[in-house]
């Protein structure tokens, strides 16, 4: 999948165009590909519309932040949580971190975030055994180096 964004937070202007893509995972529950393709089919969003919008009884109309948190809220209650830790920006943390993980380079997941400096790594949350072998590698490092 590919998409073009040419409005978002960090584009507010039309300054630029940012390309995000995407891979399929047929059958599988998670998959961004069938996830968009149910969208537009089950609220019947046509090329003249932004891509994320919701039909209501009367109107068609572009998600908001407003929505993305309500709706948020409402399936984390659901499945037992307190929805007041999470928020829509929760998918940015636990996607760097995810990429991270799956050993994806720093310069990838930059540009999968449309990070323009290195602020990402905030987001990481590493777990206690990645932040050991992270400062084993850099200690077999130092050791490396000649003085």
């Amino acid at each position: 999948m590919y998409l073009t964004v040419r409005a978002s937070k960090t584009i507010e202007f039309r300054e630029r165009l940012f390309f995000f893509t995407s891979a399929a995972h047929s059958g599988h529950l998670l998959c961004p590909v069938a996830a968009l393709v149910n969208h537009v089919r089950i609220h019947k969003v046509h090329q003249d519309l932004p891509l994320f919008s919701v039909r209501s009884a009367t109107s068609v109309s572009p998600i908001t932040y407003v929505h993305c948190i309500s709706f948020l809220a409402r399936v984390i209650k659901a499945v037992g949580l307190d929805s007041t830790g999470y928020s829509p920006h929760s998918f940015r943390r636990s996607g760097a971190t995810f990429a991270f993980e799956a050993q994806v380079p720093s310069e990838l997941i930059k540009a999968q975030g449309d990070w323009r400096s290195d602020c990402y790594f905030i987001y990481l949350k590493m777990s206690d055994h990645q932040k050991r072998a992270a400062t084993t590698r850099m200690a077999s490092a130092i050791s490396q180096i000649a003085v």
